[in-house]
């Protein structure tokens, strides 16, 4: 994916939002989380509306931001995909908001497992450098070290049937461009950063 004036003004927005804002145990703005997930689909050959999606994912979940917001922003179909990703607040336990967005995610439009992998693999990459930092990892999340790996291992499964029915239809990554290729690589991806958790004791 070259440059896109879509995919700026979500960047310019999502880095407003989410200003004052840091990744949990640590002091990188949040913003810098939005960057690797575009980056990531980008990489993998993801159009210009799952790209921005990227970008905006946690926008309505972390900030003030509604998807009507998004929509009205940087159209329907952006917005549809950062609702399929976005963890609905109401649900009081963490095991209520995680099987809400498994249920989100399993319906979501076309492009919503390049997000999710993106999304999760920076997130398990960033669980693991903190690992190496001397920090107890699996404390990140509210979840049990068992939770967590339900969780992820529960994702996975999702991406691998989507990405797989997707693959077969020849179903695009989203509005355009199809991007079954990258979007395996990012399974893949995934996958290698779950066997590499898996392994860590609590």
């Amino acid at each position: 994916m070259s440059y896109s004036h879509l995919i700026q003004r979500a960047i310019d927005f999502a880095a407003k939002v989410h200003e004052g804002q840091y990744r949990k145990k640590g002091d990188v703005p949040y913003f810098s989380h939005c960057a690797v997930v575009a980056s990531l689909l980008s990489a993998a050959g993801c159009d210009e509306t799952v790209v921005a999606a990227g970008v905006l994912h946690d926008v309505v979940e972390n900030t003030d931001t509604t998807v009507d917001e998004v929509a009205r922003k940087f159209g329907r179909p952006v917005a549809a995909l950062v609702d399929a990703v976005s963890e609905d607040p109401s649900h009081r336990t963490w095991g209520a908001r995680k099987q809400g967005y498994i249920d989100s995610v399993s319906r979501g439009p076309a492009g919503t497992e390049a997000i999710v992998a993106a999304d999760k693999i920076h997130n398990m990459a960033s669980i693991l450098a903190y690992g190496e930092r001397g920090g107890d990892l699996w404390s990140i999340s509210k979840g049990s070290r068992e939770d967590q790996l339900w969780f992820y291992r529960t994702i996975g499964d999702i991406l691998e049937s989507r990405i797989g029915q997707n693959s077969a239809a020849g179903a695009p990554c989203a509005v355009g461009a199809p991007c079954a290729v990258g979007v395996k690589n990012l399974l893949a991806e995934y996958k290698r950063f779950l066997a590499t958790i898996e392994d860590r004791p609590a």
